[in-house]
Parts: C-alpha cells; structure tokens; sequence
C-alpha cells in the first residue's frame, strides 16, 4: 500500500481497498466487530474513488458489498445510504448503455440491491420508500421512452420543426428494435437454414445500421436547431425522477385501492395504496409461498404451452390455488379495514403486477365468500405495468371520440378466416362517424394499404384489430399481429404515430403476453427483471393511453359475441372502461381479459349481468339478443343483461367502472 497510493494509482488502490473490506467481513479470526469496523472503512475508502459519476460499475459492486454488511448486521439506515449510492451508480450506466439489452443487463446485475433497499426501508417502517424504490425498478425502458417522448422545447418552436422532432424520436427506437432482432438472429445457432439467410440478414443489418446512423444525424440537426434559435436548454435525454408516493396515491380517487405486487428472491411483497393512509400497507408471504407460487407458474406455464385443451378446464382450479399463495383474502380484508374506518365503500380497485404476474388474470381471483376478485368491485378492475406508467398515461387528454380505423380479417394463406370478424367490426363501425371511419378487410388489409392511409390512421380516436396475433417469448420485438401481407411486428408499431388514439382493441390472439423473465420460461429478458415487452408497449409508446388485449389463444366467435352485446351499449362506455372481464366456459374460452389505465371519462358506467335488481330482459330468438334499459339516475349509468343460462352457463361477471 506504500506503493499503490491512493494519490498515484486511485483505482487500482480503490480496488484494494474493496478486496480488504471483502477480507475482514469475511474474516474469522480475531474480534467480529473489529473485522467488521476494519471492513467498512475498507469500504468507504474504495467509494471516495468509486464515485457514481467517475465510476458506476465499481461503485455499484462496493456499494453492494457494504450494503450488505450492514444489512446481514440488521443496520437498516448505513444499509439503506450504500444501496442508495448503488442505485444512483445503476441508473446513470443505464443511461450511458447504448442499447435495451445493455440496459437491462446493467438493472438485472443490480436487482438484488433494489430487492434489500425495499426490505431495508420496510424493516424501518419507511413504507412510502419503498414503494418509491419498487417503482425504480419497475418497466424502466418503456418508462424512459414515453418520458422522452413527451419532451418538447419551449418557445416558439415552428410546427415543421415539431413535426420533423417527433418523425425521428418514432423512428430511431423502431429502427433501433430492428436491428437488434437482426443481430441476435446473426448471433444466434448457424444451422444450414440459417446459413442460407445470413447473406440477407446481414444485408439487413447494414441497412439499418446506416439507416439508424443517418435519422441519429438528423435528429442532432433538429437539435442543434433547436438549441441555437429557440431553446438552449433542450435535450432528449432527461433523467426519470423517482414516482413520489404523493402522487401514487393522487392516481387514485376516495374510493379506489391499489394492489402493487413485488417479487424478490425471498418473498413476495404487497403493497396497499389508498388516499386514506399516510404509508401503504405492506404484506410480506414467506419463503415457502414464493417457491410455491414459481412452482405455479411453471405449471401454469408448461400447462399452456403443452396443451390449452386440458389447460383451459382446469384455468378454475388453477386460479383458486393462485389466489392462496398470494393471500388475497387476507390483502382484501386489510383494504376493507382502512375504508370501514373512514366510513366510505372502496368499489374501485387498481392491479400492478409484477414480473409474471403480468401474465396472469388475477382480477378473476376467486375469493373465499365464493365469488371473484372483480364481483367485490362495483366500478370494476384494472391494470397497469407500475405507476410511474399510469401517472404518465393518465396525463395524456383524448376527449374525442369519432374516428374509427379497423383491420377486418386479413386474408392469408395459412391463417384460418375469423368467423364473426365482420359481425363485429361492423357492430364497432356504427358507433363513430362513418365519413371518418376506415375499415381495411381481407385482402385489402395489408401493410401496404395501412401506409397508404397513415393519416387516417393518425387521426383515428379507436383503433382495432380483428386478426390473428402471436407472442413469440424467445423474440418478443417480433410478436406480432398478422395482416393480409406481413407482420405488423412490435418493431414497427414502434413507429406508428397514434397522438390522438384514445384507445387500440385487439381481437387477436395473446396480445397482452410480455415476457416474464424466469429463465425456464423464456430467454429475452434477464432473469428477474420487470420490463413490459409486447405488443401492448409499442401501442402505449405510439400514443394511445390504453389498450385492450387477451392473455391467451381467444376463440374468435367468443369475441365476435362479446362485441355484439354492445348493441344497445355505447362502445364508449363499454372499450374505455379499461378492465373488462367475462368467463366464456361454454365457448372454450375462459377469460377475456382488457389491459392497463382506467378510463379517462369522467362518466361512470357499468356492464351488469343478473342480480336482484337487474332491470333489463334477455330475449332468445334464433341466438342471443339482449334488450337493456338505461338508468335514469344522475350518475348516468348503464345497464345490460347477460344470461347464465343460455351464452355463459359456468360464470358471468358484472363490471362497473369510472
């Protein structure tokens, strides 16, 4: 150490200085506090050098080691300022990666800090801190997007400018998950077919390179324009602020709760929002229900992928088994204690998943009172990937409503038609504006005809999907939804500009899967990481703040029968209550299931099917027909009829949102 002064060689003495503090908290002769006094100023001195900002790498792994050296001795606050200093290392090397795969690399490495920073601030009852830190590392890259994406100079900026700002921030993240297929397609097994495409693939590689480069240069052009004449301080690369749980909790009105799920290595964590507490509630599952429900989920997993014949009838039992590991009952019951003490009714409710649980239909949990999740909630239940993203799509205003684009059936060779795909393309069409409304059937659903009509498509304040849809885990920038001549992949729905969408439906099959990064199940995603990648992301990033998708292979007659019950219900009120929820037992499709933010419409409505005071009657004449009646009360709320006996003899469930 006379040598490698501090003064002379600083990273290499920091590095010794790492190691020391690694030797005395593992050492076992000599006095334990003494070891540990020497390891943590070992420690401190490597941090002096290892600084955030000089080196994030380092820092991230010191910060680490003395984070848990004060965590393992129950030293919650020394161990919560070492993983904060971590966490800072970890978000500025995210920032400097160049691409996603960098990015989560670098999140994946750390995870576990963010993991003990969460326990650490609960152990000191710092629950509202905790909560912040789950939200940290939370979808982090769909976050960072739609945060940039929302930039924009100030001053009097020409619209041109704007316009052309707004072109290439569209193009450079597609063209940028573009090439990253192409390259792992080249990096991937060289079988003789492979072997055969290599030439066009790396043909395809330099294209987008130099396209990619060119709308990057392009991009610094409009920048240095607008640095130099409009706004100096202007620049597409702010850092994401930490969600305050100030405003977690403004996303949530008097009578809404909201169930924030966290799965660490040791347990599962819940986290309880309402505005009636100062701190969320938090519920800690031991050890023993996180094995279990990894186990679940494997079995659900393999289940599905083998078989959705016998996967699909035993979806009841399956979710009942679901429902006890994650302690529902018992998550419910503190939810009711804290609204039974202000004397308010909680008939709202708000999901956040977590990892794999995204994948699931947790709002048809059955509870122990022998009903579901969602029967317990009058205006209904919903999702969202976290809360930064809901706070970010709830500040996106769509009060039109007019403008209809539909993909119809796309004809192609190896897909089977859609029976019922006109029926319900045509049952949407009659609620917008005919002189704006642009439907694409057939054949004339193409790529081709898309592009042709992008303005159309820009302008539109609904757009759905009647096709076939696929997730491909194993490459999920190339999951897709299949039109009459190509894929519209989720790359290239990265460049859609849907500014004035107020909602996309899917009547596609699993357009709502992301990956669930548990190595066994797929391989495009880190091991334990959160990040929302599928379809659902492109259509959030292009610009519509919410979006209806399905968790499974749907039955295309199910659909086609759900979208006909809007007969006399306005697809307004039904499509922008974003959590729908029906069980189709009898059609060989359990659950239809609606992703992410609640509506934005300040009308509440409701989807009812039979209780004692339902109003409306159910008509069967040659098929079902429905006939409803609307409630003449000042909450302006609707109500249709949906029979048991005759479409959903196993379960139906009555939604009602605001």
């Amino acid at each position: 150490m006379s040598v490698c002064t501090k003064s002379d060689f600083p990273i290499d003495w920091a590095g010794t200085q790492n190691n020391l503090g690694n030797a005395y908290s593992q050492r076992i002769r000599g006095d334990k506090q003494e070891n540990l006094k020497l390891a943590i100023e070992a420690y401190q001195g490597a941090l002096e050098v290892y600084t955030p900002e000089a080196d994030p790498i380092n820092c991230l792994r010191t910060s680490r080691n003395l984070g848990n050296l004060h965590f393992n001795e129950g030293n919650w606050q020394p161990a919560i300022d070492a993983y904060q200093q971590g966490i800072t290392a970890v978000e500025i090397s995210r920032s400097w990666a160049i691409n996603d795969q960098n990015r989560q690399q670098i999140m994946a490495d750390a995870i576990e800090v963010y993991h003990k920073l969460v326990q650490a601030y609960i152990n000191i009852e710092q629950k509202d801190k905790a909560i912040e830190t789950v939200e940290r590392s939370k979808a982090r890259d769909l976050v960072q997007l739609l945060t940039n994406r929302d930039l924009y100079p100030k001053g009097d900026v020409p619209q041109q400018i704007i316009t052309e700002l707004d072109q290439l921030r569209r193009n450079i993240p597609s063209l940028e998950k573009e090439l990253q297929v192409v390259t792992d397609k080249l990096s991937g097994n060289r079988d003789d077919k492979q072997q055969q495409q290599r030439q066009s693939l790396e043909e395809s590689r330099k294209r987008l390179q130099q396209e990619l480069q060119q709308s990057r240069q392009q991009l610094n052009q409009v920048l240095k324009e607008i640095n130099d004449n409009y706004d100096s301080s202007f620049s597409l690369t702010q850092t994401v602020e930490t969600i305050p749980f100030r405003d977690i909790q403004s996303l949530i009105d008097p009578g809404t709760a909201m169930i924030e799920w966290y799965v660490t290595r040791d347990n599962i964590l819940t986290f309880i929002v309402t505005s009636h507490s100062q701190q969320p509630i938090v519920v800690s599952s031991s050890p023993q229900n996180l094995e279990r429900l990894e186990e679940w989920d494997k079995d659900y997993t393999n289940a599905y992928r083998d078989n959705k014949d016998p996967w699909i009838k035993t979806l009841s039992s399956r979710l009942e088994k679901l429902a006890t590991i994650l302690d529902i009952d018992n998550i419910i019951s503190e939810i009711d204690r804290v609204f039974e003490k202000q004397g308010v009714k909680c008939d709202r409710l708000i999901l956040v998943p977590h990892r794999f649980l995204h994948l699931f239909p947790l709002h048809a949990l059955p509870l122990s009172k022998d009903n579901l999740l969602i029967d317990r909630f009058e205006r209904g239940v919903s999702y969202a990937p976290s809360s930064q993203l809901l706070k970010l799509t709830k500040q996106q205003h769509r009060p039109d409503f007019n403008n209809l684009f539909a993909i119809q059936n796309p004809t192609r060779p190896e897909a089977k038609p859609l029976p019922g795909s006109k029926l319900e393309v045509d049952k949407i069409r009659q609620y917008f504006d005919p002189k704006h409304s642009i439907v694409l059937a057939e054949a004339e659903a193409t790529e081709a005809k898309l592009n042709q009509n992008i303005k159309q498509l820009r302008s539109a304040h609904c757009v759905h999907f009647s096709c076939h849809g696929k997730f491909e885990p194993k490459s999920p920038l190339e999951s897709a939804l299949l039109l009459a001549d190509a894929d519209l992949t989720l790359y290239k729905i990265f460049k859609l500009d849907l500014n004035q969408c107020r909602i996309v439906g899917f009547s596609a099959c699993e357009t709502g899967m992301t990956l669930s990064s548990n190595e066994d199940e797929d391989t495009g995603l880190p091991s334990g990481l959160d990040e929302y990648i599928g379809l659902p992301s492109g259509f959030l990033y292009a610009g519509s703040p919410s979006v209806v998708s399905t968790l499974w292979k749907v039955d295309p007659l199910a659909t086609a029968l759900l979208l006909n019950l809007t007969t006399t219900f306005s697809l307004q009120q039904l499509l922008s209550k974003i959590a729908l929820y029906i069980i189709f037992k009898a059609i060989r499709v359990e659950i239809l299931i609606i992703f992410l933010p609640y509506s934005l419409l300040p009308t509440p409505y409701s989807l009812q099917t039979p209780s004692g005071h339902a109003r409306n009657k159910l008509y069967q004449q040659g098929g079902c027909k429905q006939q409803s009646d609307i409630n003449n009360s000042d909450s302006g709320e609707a109500n249709l009829l949906i029979s048991h006996n005759y479409l959903f003899p196993h379960l139906s469930r009555y939604l009602k949102f605001s």
